[in-house]
């Protein structure tokens, strides 16, 4: 009797596990020598898709929110500012959406050419950054 046998479970058994943002499947397989399962193999992957579109909708969420607040600190005289270079990384950071999407709606930094300019670039890196991972993710 193999192993798979005893706990119910046949060769090339798939388990899907589904959580609120990620999935995985595990396929589990044997190797028999002279007939008895010595070795088994457990493979596990994990849907990395999910886990990147929530973690670039928090950093975007904190870039939104992030020229909100340097926008509220910018009509105060003497506040601490976040300063340009901050903005710049976040934006570089994957959350070019975020703090281009603040500019606007807060009308924050519009008057600034090298916003105006430099956050469509960096979207479009962001953009393909994230176009390359998947492929790599994928394995295709």
């Amino acid at each position: 009797m193999a192993f798979f046998d005893y706990v119910g479970l046949e060769r090339g058994t798939f388990l899907v596990l589904d959580g609120p943002v990620w999935s995985a499947t595990i396929e589990i397989r044997s190797v028999a020598v002279s007939g008895h399962p010595r070795f088994i193999f457990v493979n596990f992957v994990i849907d990395h898709t999910n886990i990147l579109i929530a973690f670039l909708l928090l950093l975007n969420l904190g870039a939104f929110l992030t020229m909100l607040v340097d926008k509220n600190r910018s009509r105060n005289d003497g506040a601490e500012r976040i300063s340009e270079g901050m903005l710049f990384f976040l934006a570089a950071a994957f959350g070019s959406f975020g703090v281009y999407a603040g500019m606007f709606a807060f009308r924050h930094k519009t008057q600034k050419w090298y916003f105006l300019v430099g956050m469509p670039l960096l979207m479009l890196q962001n953009l393909a950054f994230v176009f390359l991972m998947s492929i790599f993710l994928s394995g295709k």
